[in-house]
């Protein structure tokens, strides 16, 4: 309750600020990033909106609006957003990101392979990347590529428990119920309220 009258509030403040200052494109930024946090989409599009009147080159705010529209489910105008970002030199991991998981939650896990690769590639750092990756490779039953991807992931975070989940759900396609059972024992012991986990590890059991 708390935590969402300090966003109402802030929201407030920066909305009459924008107002009394409409040329501050920072105050529009912040607005709608303030909007994204309240789970405002829309409101938070015709923020990033303003500060782009004011500075049409201000890519912060149209990777900002790329992610508004994600949320608001329109994955396409999401992409366009993406794809003008991706021309930045400093955005282009992330952007290339960003455009993996809009093809790859249109389930098009080719394309969204794509751009993951791109990313990794442009910023070899981005595990992030490389986990959309394996997941895009293992639903195309490319299970061999997937675990490689994933076994960097880990390498690269070793704590991270949806790698391990992962890992085990693709050992588990390929009949490796005793190393699926090993990783997601692993995923686990770094969650214990790791629902699907513990459904996952209950149905390697019993195979």
């Amino acid at each position: 309750f708390e935590v969402a009258n300090e966003i109402t509030e802030a929201i407030r403040f920066l909305a009459d600020f924008a107002d009394r200052y409409p040329f501050n494109q920072q105050a529009w930024f912040h607005l709608a990033n303030t909007h994204n946090i309240n789970n405002e989409p829309m409101k938070a599009i015709d923020a990033y909106d303003f500060a782009l009147a004011i500075d049409p080159a201000f890519m912060p705010a149209m990777f900002g609006k790329g992610h508004s529209y994600m949320f608001a489910g329109d994955h396409l105008k999401a992409i366009d957003c993406f794809r003008e970002t991706a021309e930045e030199d400093g955005f282009k991991a992330a952007s290339y990101l960003s455009l993996g998981e809009a093809y790859s939650q249109m389930n098009n896990y080719g394309l969204a392979s794509e751009y993951y690769l791109k990313s990794i590639e442009a910023d070899p750092s981005y595990n992030e990347s490389r986990m959309g990756l394996a997941y895009c490779l293992y639903m195309m039953n490319l299970d061999e590529e997937a675990l490689r991807h994933v076994n960097e992931a880990i390498r690269n975070e070793p704590e991270r428990t949806d790698a391990y989940q992962l890992k085990g759900t693709i050992l588990m396609n390929v009949e490796n119920y005793p190393d699926a059972i090993t990783e997601l024992r692993n995923a686990i012991r770094s969650d214990k309220e790791n629902e699907t986990a513990w459904l996952d590890l209950s149905e390697a059991h019993h195979v």
